[in-house]
């Protein structure tokens, strides 16, 4: 004969399922937040890497398609294409909108060129295609393109990554 369950036992069972599957979820979240933390440490420390080589490339006088060069083979993209090939859609990790006032009192050029940046993925994507771009070009010995561009592009991508919409960080220019 089957003993009858009682309704306490059946409520503890269906706690434990739920608490589990809550748990796991919890974990879950709490690894993909801290991924997209590692992320945008990562890009952040390889955004100011860039910025300082190209900030060199000022100094370069006379050499300086030589100091381009040598700045193009220290200037990688390796954690921005790591985190493309990571299977994770930047959309997911870079979602927030870019705060409008971003672009305020930035030497941008042409205010057309950034209007189609609404998210972050948006600024970061076009911040690593533009270095991107200046390494073919310069390989190509076509020129650089518009250096002044892309480090506006950089500012405005590490104020988004250390938290611009929160005042966390300002540069001064």
């Amino acid at each position: 004969m089957v003993e009858p369950i009682g309704l306490g036992k059946l409520a503890s069972d269906a706690m434990k399922s739920t608490s589990g599957s809550i748990l796991q979820i919890w974990w879950r979240r709490r690894a993909f937040l801290d991924f997209a933390e590692v992320a945008r440490e990562s890009l952040r420390r390889e955004l100011r890497f860039a910025l300082e080589l190209l900030s060199l490339q000022e100094y370069g006088g006379d050499d300086a398609v030589e100091a381009g060069a040598a700045i193009d083979r220290l200037l990688d993209c390796k954690c921005f294409d790591a985190l493309c090939d990571s299977g994770v859609p930047l959309s997911r990790l870079l979602g927030k909108e870019v705060p409008k006032d971003i672009w305020e009192n930035r030497e941008i050029g042409n205010p057309n060129r950034v209007q189609s940046i609404i998210h972050e993925h948006h600024l970061i994507e076009r911040t690593y295609m533009r270095l991107k771009v200046i390494k073919v070009r310069r390989s190509l010995l076509i020129g650089e393109g518009d250096i002044g561009y892309l480090k506006e592009l950089i500012l405005a991508s590490l104020r988004v990554l250390n938290g611009y919409d929160k005042g966390v960080f300002t540069e001064s220019r």
